[in-house]
């Protein structure tokens, strides 16, 4: 069976559907206005899911399930600035996200049913989490401001607990991915990304792959077993390109460029330029041009 939001209005007012894959058949499984957000237990006999609340908020999380039909109330978010989501983290559990633009707070629902709190929020603090089956991977900005990676057990036992990975990211982490004791940090200075590889066991950092030009984006996670990663490499001249990686030390190769109709992504360049603004900060400025331009000291505008 596959569970399915739909929003016949357009008014982001959604109603939650399940359908049974070998009938056809769909059972409607409330009347209420939910969100887009849906996790299925790691039984797949309970089905997760936000009901709107006042002004469209997603404010309740609610269970549904499928043996007895019964809907229980798993949480309650009591302030309206925050914003409520689901999904089905690594290891088949579910994780109950409150977030606000500036901080948030995740919750991972329990064999049992109770809630697991992994940091509670407080204001400016950001943080993501890689769930393990022993362990737990953290993406914060708790000490720095900027983000940087911390390890706790998998039951988690609030920040005091965290051990942070001291080490010289030179930029900052933006994204990463869990492969057994590897992680795949996603590094950023000054816009140029770098895709890092570093060992939990072994302590080593090996660099997969950079672009100086555009963003080294994650891709949608692969089995966890597997020994390769893959990302979409962008820039503002050159089509997206899907491209793998191999954990165990071989070169990156590229799977797909995407197809743009009329586009001939040879005939222009692009370069990053730093300029000064009135204040003395250093704003970049990426220009793409036609391969025969003759680049002078012309204004931008």
């Amino acid at each position: 069976m596959i569970a399915f939001t739909e929003d016949r209005v357009g008014a982001q007012q959604y109603r939650l559907r399940i359908r049974q894959l070998d009938t056809g058949t769909i059972v409607e499984v409330n009347n209420q206005a939910v969100s887009q957000y849906v996790a299925w237990s790691k039984d797949n006999d309970r089905l997760f899911y936000v009901v709107q609340g006042d002004s469209s908020r997603n404010q309740v999380v609610h269970q549904y399930e499928l043996s007895t039909a019964q809907h229980t109330l798993v949480y309650m978010e009591p302030d309206p600035s925050f914003h409520l989501s689901v999904y089905q983290g690594r290891t088949g559990s579910v994780v109950v996200s409150s977030s606000s633009p500036t901080a948030n707070e995740l919750r991972v629902v329990r064999d049992d049913g109770s809630l697991q709190l992994v940091a509670k929020r407080r204001p400016g603090h950001q943080y993501r989490i890689r769930l393990l089956d022993d362990a737990m991977v953290i993406l914060t900005n708790h000490r720095l401001g900027s983000r940087e990676i911390a390890l706790s057990t998998a039951d988690g036992a609030g920040i005091e607990s965290w051990q942070f990975l001291d080490f010289d990211y030179q930029g900052e982490v933006v994204d990463f991915e869990v492969k057994h004791s590897q992680l795949i940090l996603r590094v950023r200075n000054k816009m140029a990304e770098r895709l890092l590889l570093f060992d939990m066991r072994q302590g080593f950092i090996r660099e997969l792959m950079r672009n100086n030009l555009g963003e080294l984006r994650l891709h949608t996670a692969l089995d966890s077993n597997s020994s390769v990663i893959r990302v979409v490499r962008t820039s503002l001249a050159m089509p997206d390109e899907t491209v793998e990686c191999s954990l165990s030390g071989e070169r990156c190769h590229s799977l797909q460029v995407a197809a743009v109709p009329n586009y001939d992504s040879t005939s222009y360049r692009e370069r990053r330029v730093w300029i000064a603004a009135r204040d003395g900060a250093q704003v970049p400025v990426t220009l793409v041009f036609h391969k025969d331009t003759i680049l002078g000291d012309n204004p931008l505008y």
